[in-house]
């Protein structure tokens, strides 16, 4: 079992350095980068968060920007493109996801994240983070991506 996103297994999180390229050509720095932008649809907010200057700043405006009306509805499936895109693109990171084989992915966090992560303070969480990243393993196992 994986319980944190730490050490050996820090390229899990949607913070590690992991550039990679969407469908319209725009490039993200992480997955942070990528999920925080989607939020928005407005191009100016979006551009401010796709250049962000790191993966903390990208979250912050994340949070101040106007936000697409149906977000609570797409969030997951954004966050499973990002993640595939991530895996898809920077090969090493995809052999490191395989080699984890079936071991269950949780991301344990003392933030309180409770939707994407489990928070280990409360002892409770959906770790929906951890379900999608064992969904792209089994893709990347499967040569899907």
């Amino acid at each position: 079992m994986i319980l944190r996103f730490e050490k050996d297994h820090r390229y899990l999180s949607n913070f590690y350095p992991s550039m990679f390229q969407v469908e319209t050509g725009h490039r993200f720095a992480t997955v942070e980068h990528f999920y925080q932008a989607m939020k928005t649809s407005s191009e100016e907010w979006f551009k401010q968060i796709m250049w962000a200057k790191s993966p903390g700043e990208a979250k912050k405006l994340g949070k101040q920007c106007p936000m697409v009306e149906n977000w609570e509805q797409v969030k997951d499936s954004m966050m499973l493109t990002g993640l595939k895109h991530k895996f898809q693109q920077n090969k090493n990171l995809k052999e490191k996801l395989i080699s984890t084989g079936t071991d269950v992915i949780i991301e344990g966090n003392t933030w309180g994240d409770s939707y994407w992560g489990y928070d280990l303070k409360l002892g409770y969480g959906q770790n929906r983070l951890g379900q999608l990243l064992m969904i792209v393993r089994l893709w990347a196992k499967e040569g899907k991506i």
